[in-house]
């Protein structure tokens, strides 16, 4: 092992430490989002075509039995997940092994439950969702839409939800990052 990679390697602890705390910040935030959008529904401007319509269906969609359990399940696990992220980032910033064995576990965590999350909400939400717009007295032009941006749901949380995890794992996984993490482990 060379002098940069010893130097650099306190270094990038530091700054993934950082970013778990900023990204668990952000995933804070929109899971918040996402329980207060369970609740009250979609806000959409006066005046919009078949605005009330849309609602009902959002609340329908919602109401639903299974897409709760999809819905309060996503919650919990994220909600753990940002906790152990969020921890990992403490222990990263201290240089503490057991940073990167959070951060290890926060990444598989993350890949495995982001895919089997877009699997689920494709099988459950997505077909629930289908299936009241199909039903519904909107135009078909506004159907449609509306449903062409439902299928790039999943595709979205497959890419939003993977990408960090994966950075991780590159970075992590390699022996010489843990050897630089050289703190006492509380």
């Amino acid at each position: 092992m060379s002098i940069n990679e010893d130097a650099s390697s306190p270094t990038v602890a530091k700054v993934f430490g950082i970013i778990h705390i900023v990204y668990a910040s952000i995933m804070v935030l929109f899971t918040v989002y996402s329980l207060v959008m369970m609740f009250t529904g979609p806000v959409m401007p006066e005046g919009t075509p078949g605005a009330e319509e849309i609602i009902g269906i959002q609340k329908e969609l919602m109401g639903t039995p299974k897409v709760q359990v999809f819905m309060i399940t996503s919650i919990v696990i994220s909600l753990a997940l940002i906790a152990v992220l969020f921890v990992a980032g403490l222990k990263l910033l201290k240089k503490q092994l057991p940073g990167r064995t959070l951060s290890l576990f926060y990444a598989w965590a993350g890949v495995v439950s982001t895919i089997l999350s877009t699997v689920l909400y494709h099988l459950i939400v997505h077909r629930t969702y289908e299936e009241l717009l199909l039903s519904s007295s909107l135009e078909q032009q506004m159907v449609d839409g509306m449903m062409m941006v439902a299928k790039f749901q999943p595709l979205f949380m497959l890419c939003c939800g993977a990408v960090y995890p994966v950075i991780l794992l590159i970075f992590m996984m390699p022996e010489k990052f843990a050897r630089s993490l050289t703190g006492p482990a509380e």
